[in-house]
């Protein structure tokens, strides 16, 4: 099966690329494709557009193909945004593209489960 990976990157290194902690913050995004258990293809793309609108983001990982979004962090408007493009959210995850996108082909992934915790992502969730 083909499967398109997006992951946000605080670089763009290729398959070095290290994934940013902010999905709604990063400035390079690469998008993996992947068959079976290896990557096919990457592609980094870099964000010309530092403030965006609710759902711009969302909308550009829905135009790039993205299957699944590996990442971090990120706000539960955007969570919904890409639900409901059918894009699946996996959170609490950090490391390199190549290391990532490995652990999740082998299903050996293990997100952070307080990732929500850290100071950064606190104006997503005040209560």
């Amino acid at each position: 099966m083909v499967e398109v990976i997006a992951l946000p990157c605080i670089n763009d290194k290729g398959v070095d690329s290290s994934l940013s902690h902010h999905f709604g913050r990063s400035p390079y995004y690469a998008f993996v494709t992947v068959e079976g258990d290896s990557i096919e293809k990457v592609k980094v793309i870099k964000v010309d557009f530092e403030d965006h609108a609710v759902g711009e983001l969302p909308k550009l990982m829905k135009e790039q193909g993205a299957d699944v979004i590996i990442t971090y962090g990120m706000g539960p408007k955007a969570v919904d945004f890409l639900k409901s493009f059918g894009i699946r959210v996996i959170l609490g995850v950090s490391g390199t593209v190549k290391e990532v996108v490995e652990k999740y082909l082998k299903n050996e992934l293990e997100p952070v489960e307080n990732w929500e915790e850290d100071e950064e992502f606190s104006h997503h969730h005040k209560k």
